[in-house]
């Protein structure tokens, strides 16, 4: 799926006692009452075999736990703000959901009494020993524990999955974008593998648009070449602000090119998602410097936002990344070509399908073609390729897969 049309929009904006809104309107009052922890474990003793981590409060009473997925040494906590919290963490080597004094184990202590803010996130970095102690006011028992203090706020980079995984349903990504605060919590964030990591295969990150699921690449993974390359799935809540959708998928990224030291990444990303992956190479680029990305292919994408998405000035409760789609706002205005680099081959790839609605501009019976067609991405890409089909339909036409093929073809050369 790609942008909410006006009939969307039209539901944020009329069906206030719809279950939908109401939904909206709590996940935001619960977002706009967290803050988050976050930061990476580090275990240089032994290989992790369960990382399990705790977020404690002065007292060191748990206010939340988490097992990470075994592809990951990353983490974070959503947390009530307003609040000082220290982070524990210890592997789980005899896997009995209890911390041994014989098991490796970190703790963050909160030194300068921080307290969590709704507006900046704290990090904290995790370094286990065995030559660490815990304070005996710290029990770290899981068992003992109420079930519901575990978050499952988990951030994977590289846990492994089939396409046609429930987690990968329409429904689910209803609630990405409906509830994209519950949905992080209950779900998780990362990027997800069909296969292990393999360092003779260039990886080609696929990126959806609002409302969609890494099912919408299914058919374009049915014709890629595995031998050549391995697909990597951005897993997200589309219903968030796209500097913070953009900012989550570069951290997962430098995680796995930490761990990989992979020296190419194709990226192909369709409609919002274009959006967000720009932002990621920007923050990518502005990192280390270290520039992996090798190509950016983005599909429909509505570069200079959509006009629609203005009408919701007036809403009650609007879903977040919607403030970023007016052309009014700030992240449109601050959004440019030169945000991914002069090096990195870019393609763009539009529809031109659409309605035939007297009072709607040219589209692709989702997006504007003018926002799409930006002179100046149009100027900054290598080459322009438009299809007679819609928004939803170009993600799974053999031809317009095939051209991505074959531009990753020539890029390999």
């Amino acid at each position: 799926m790609g942008l909410i049309k006006s009939a969307g929009l039209c539901l944020i904006l009329c069906l206030s006692s719809s279950c939908a809104f109401i939904e909206l309107r709590e996940d935001l009052n619960r977002s706009a009452a967290s803050g988050v922890i976050h930061g990476s474990v580090i275990n240089s003793e032994v290989g992790n075999s369960q990382l399990i981590l705790a977020a404690c409060d002065e007292e060191g009473g748990v206010v939340e736990f988490q097992r990470l997925a075994s592809s990951t040494s990353y983490f974070a906590f959503t947390l009530p703000a307003g609040a000082v919290y220290n982070i524990v963490a210890f592997d789980d080597l005899n896997g009995n959901l209890k911390y041994d004094k014989s098991e490796p184990v970190a703790r963050w202590r909160n030194t300068e009494e921080t307290t969590l803010s709704t507006t900046r996130d704290i990090v904290a970095p995790l370094n286990l020993s065995t030559k660490n102690a815990l304070p005996a006011l710290y029990s770290l028992d899981i068992n003992k524990l109420n079930p519901s203090l575990g978050n499952k706020f988990v951030v994977f980079t590289g846990e492994i999955a089939d396409l046609d995984n429930e987690l990968f349903s329409s429904e689910i990504a209803r609630k990405g974008l409906w509830t994209p605060f519950a949905f992080v919590n209950e779900y998780g964030v990362g990027i997800y593998f069909l296969e292990k990591y393999d360092p003779r295969k260039i990886p080609v990150l696929f990126v959806n648009g609002i409302g969609g699921s890494l099912r919408d690449w299914k058919s374009f993974v049915s014709r890629i070449d595995r031998s050549r390359y391995q697909p990597w799935f951005y897993f997200y809540p589309s219903g968030v602000r796209i500097k913070d959708s953009g900012n989550a998928l570069n951290i997962v990224v430098e995680q796995l090119h930490a761990k990989y030291k992979f020296d190419s990444m194709y990226v192909v990303a369709h409609s919002m998602g274009g959006l967000v992956a720009k932002e990621f190479i920007k923050q990518s680029l502005s990192g280390n410097g270290d520039e992996f990305i090798k190509l950016f292919i983005s599909i429909s994408t509505p570069w200079m936002g959509d006009k629609d998405a203005e009408w919701s000035k007036g809403a009650p409760a609007v879903i977040p990344c919607w403030l970023d789609l007016r052309p009014s706002s700030d992240f449109i205005k601050n959004s440019f070509p030169g945000d991914i680099g002069s090096k990195i081959p870019y393609y763009l790839l539009f529809s031109h399908r659409g309605d035939r609605k007297p009072f709607r501009l040219n589209n692709d019976n989702v997006v504007y073609l003018s926002s799409v067609l930006d002179f100046g991405m149009q100027k900054r890409a290598k080459k322009v390729y438009g299809f007679n089909l819609s928004h939803s339909t170009i993600l799974t036409d053999p031809t317009v897969i095939d051209t991505c093929l074959a531009i990753f073809a020539e890029k390999k050369k």
